[in-house]
């Protein structure tokens, strides 16, 4: 191939090849910046909120859910946080399984925690599994002045104070359902998505891990057309240096 030749070649190929590693080497170089710069910026303690992300890293999407006891309603936003109403009140892990008012408290069921709040949501006690709680329950209510607990395996009646769960031959209770959050609550109910801290989010970016395998290839194609790109645009530097010595003889 003719020197000219060899020039046009590369010179088409490098500005192909720029203009295809324009945003991925933007993509890096921005990242690799900002990660360089870690502890002054402080990425580790900023949160991420967004629903995109959190799928992008197969989080679950929040399930807020409200259960109606009396004229109140006891709201979860699908992670943490539980309402009263409008007020948060305690936290426990998702799912809320039931929620009822017994003896002038108010008794939660989350993911293994049973709570006891005042009236007006204040947390008096939390009743793990460690004191006793016993283990697939599905919800609790109120019934004849029980506090009865629905397992996989029947029903339970709790004595509280002394902490025994017997069994209970009840069978025509009313068991509470959940239902979505009322409208009139909805903006109050925390449903944000989970968060990511910044500086996990541009790891992952800068790697291409955020979108899986195929985003870690995408990213390897970019280091190879990048060596790619510099052979390229020194073959047409060394070639139009060349030719500039041939036209000057």
């Amino acid at each position: 191939m003719s020197l000219r030749n060899s020039l046009i070649f590369s010179v088409r190929w490098h500005r192909r090849i720029g203009l295809l590693c324009a945003l991925l080497v933007l993509v890096l170089s921005v990242t690799g910046i900002l990660l360089n710069h870690t502890s002054s910026l402080k990425l580790g303690s900023i949160k991420i909120h967004s629903a995109i992300i959190a799928n992008l890293y197969g989080l679950p999407s929040p399930e807020p859910v409200s259960i109606a006891i009396k004229e109140q309603w006891v709201s979860h936003d699908g992670f943490q946080q539980l309402y009263l109403q409008d007020k948060a009140i305690a936290q426990c892990a998702a799912p809320l399984l039931g929620a009822a008012q017994h003896h002038g408290l108010l008794h939660i069921l989350c993911k293994d925690v049973l709570l006891l709040l005042s009236q007006e949501g204040e947390l008096l006690e939390a009743i793990t599994p460690v004191l006793g709680l016993p283990a697939n329950l599905q919800t609790l209510t109120q019934h004849k002045d029980q506090l009865l607990l629905k397992t996989t395996t029947g029903v339970l009646n709790a004595n509280l104070d002394t902490l025994q769960w017997l069994p209970s031959n009840e069978t025509s209770v009313q068991w509470p359902t959940l239902q979505a959050v009322p409208p009139q609550l909805s903006q109050a109910v925390n449903t944000e998505a989970p968060a990511i801290d910044l500086e996990q989010l541009l790891l992952d970016l800068h790697s291409g891990r955020l979108f899986g395998s195929v985003g870690v290839l995408i990213m390897d194609m970019a280091a190879v057309l990048l060596i790619v790109l510099s052979i390229t645009g020194f073959i047409a530097w060394y070639s139009s240096k060349q030719l500039r010595k041939g036209k000057r003889r």
